[in-house]
């Protein structure tokens, strides 16, 4: 018997410059799991097929004319807060890059960053978790993660080794395969991670570990 085949998820991708939307969907042609829906050049644009087209998730330009990404991410929340959004920009502005966060975009990656990479960034949102390219979280930490995140904290080796994954981006299924060791026992440690430097998220786990 066949397996059953995998139904990919909608991907919207929002950008005003024609030559980021022409290049942006060729990183998913390969990817079965996920598949380009609607490509819009800007935020009205964009939210004039939300009404019309169902998405699982929003890859959105941060720098837009008119519209920007941050007031995007707002309206989305409220219109349709079920839908994840995860930012892409060229520009490494905090201000730009936290206010996507604090509106509600599960992460922001750079344009720069590899295919694979973004296309992870995308799988991770999917599936909920918060994911910002290395080089922007090494300069959010005094935004996002409290203060007495600061001292480092005593981790056994195998946690430092799990540590180190988790700032490079990987999941827990992919740490596993990189240690040879359980994702249960993966999460065993992530979860000790967090209590340690008292933080809820891996996204800001990333954070603290990257200001040490």
């Amino acid at each position: 018997m066949m397996a059953n085949p995998v139904t990919p998820a909608k991907i919207m991708l929002v950008d005003d410059d024609p030559a980021v939307r022409q290049m942006l969907p060729t990183y998913f042609e390969d990817a079965e799991d996920l598949q380009v829906a609607c490509v819009a050049s800007g935020a009205v644009e964009a939210l004039e097929h939300l009404t019309r087209q169902q998405v699982d998730l929003i890859l959105t330009d941060v720098r837009m004319p008119g519209v920007d990404g941050i007031a995007f991410v707002s309206t989305v929340q409220k219109q349709v807060p079920h839908v994840p959004v995860v930012g892409i920009t060229s520009f490494e502005e905090d201000g730009y890059v936290v206010g996507m966060l604090r509106s509600g975009a599960l992460g922001v990656v750079l344009k720069s960053e590899s295919r694979e990479h973004i296309l992870w960034a995308v799988r991770e949102g999917l599936s909920g978790r918060a994911v910002v390219s290395p080089t922007l979280a090494a300069r959010l930490g005094g935004y996002l993660v409290p203060e007495h995140c600061t001292d480092s904290p005593q981790l056994t080796n195998r946690e430092q080794q799990v540590l180190d994954l988790v700032v490079d981006g990987l999941s827990n299924a992919e740490i596993s395969d990189v240690l040879e060791v359980t994702v249960f026992t993966v999460k065993k440690h992530v979860a000790s991670l967090l209590r340690k430097f008292g933080v809820d998220s891996r996204l800001k786990l990333a954070v603290a570990a990257l200001r040490r």
